[in-house]
């Protein structure tokens, strides 16, 4: 085993995106039949079953002493593992098109990222998706300079035994369930943190940040690029795909083949599965369609408290 390959992935899930963890372990057993996997649970929207997942894919349950997290802090939980562990940590809402794993294990750095080069870091988009780099100055750091680029925190390669929770304690308050400290600094949970704090550390020699490119954007006209034969023919993409910000409509989704396919790959394991996955996608499809009427129908209200009938 050499020094920089990775030796364990962890997948954050809750019981609201659950469906897709099962679809993202599906898509990495396709590829890599034996690299442990480890769920990260948050229960703090309630408890779910994660025997079936266990069993037929082989998967374990983080245990870490946080069970209520919210939104994104899980993922930092790896981070503190005191054993030094070489790990992928990742969103549910993606799935490997390849060898992921193979291209990674080149980098020989602390953490990798998938580095996305973004000119203006000033731009309202940027501040809601990353961080207010005029608060980060004047309240936290005035030194900071911004280096040319991100990175979405929904995957990562981590090199766990270099940070414990107090690193962190500037920036969340590490109750159940933690709490983001300056929310006007830093947006979206971890991403906002880990994009000022990461470069940061490598900027003072602390750590080493490899730039890779492994993830594509759900949205991106990239996924109608991709050959699924390839994919189904096991020869793959050494990239992955991240649906990031959710996942509302199998069918019209950019990349909905590459999904149900994995998704398929799932249930064929499942006892009853072909039932089970046909029941689901019916029952997503009608909610769907539910909150669709509920939109129209909230839209409606408004107008007529607006119009006074």
């Amino acid at each position: 085993m050499t020094k920089n390959k990775i030796e364990r992935i962890y997948i954050a899930c809750y019981k609201g995106d659950f469906w897709q963890t099962k679809i993202c372990v599906a898509s990495i057993r396709n590829w890599y039949p034996e690299i442990p996997i480890y769920l990260i649970k948050d229960v703090l929207t309630g408890e779910f079953n994660t025997k079936k997942i266990e069993k037929n894919f082989n998967v374990s349950i983080a245990n870490f002493p946080i069970k209520n997290f919210g939104w994104g802090i899980s993922k930092l939980e790896p981070y503190f593992i005191e054993e030094k562990i070489r790990c992928l940590i990742l969103d549910s809402d993606i799935v490997f098109l390849g060898k992921v794993l193979d291209y990674l294990d080149k980098y020989e750095e602390d953490f990798v990222v998938s580095k996305q080069e973004v000119k203006d870091c000033n731009t309202d988009w940027f501040k809601r998706t990353y961080y207010n780099i005029v608060n980060i100055q004047d309240k936290i750091d005035r030194t900071f300079e911004y280096k040319g680029y991100v990175f979405n925190t929904g995957q990562i390669v981590c090199n766990t035994g270099k940070y414990s929770r107090s690193d962190f304690e500037k920036f969340i308050d590490w109750k159940e369930p933690p709490i983001v400290k300056n929310s006007e600094v830093f947006s979206c949970a971890d991403q906002g943190i880990l994009n000022y704090y990461l470069p940061t550390q490598e900027n003072s020699m602390k750590i080493s940040i490899g730039k890779a490119n492994f993830m594509i954007w759900g949205n991106s006209p990239l996924v109608k690029e991709l050959d699924f034969d390839i994919i189904k023919n096991r020869e793959g993409y050494p990239k992955l795909i991240h649906w990031a910000g959710g996942i509302r409509d199998l069918k019209k989704l950019n990349g909905s083949d590459i999904l149900l396919y994995y998704q398929k790959l799932y249930y064929n394991r499942i006892l009853f599965g072909k039932f089970k996955r046909s029941l689901f996608n019916l029952r997503f499809a009608m909610l769907g369609h539910l909150k669709q009427i509920n939109r129209k129908h909230n839209i409606k209200t408004r107008l007529r408290q607006k119009l006074n009938f």
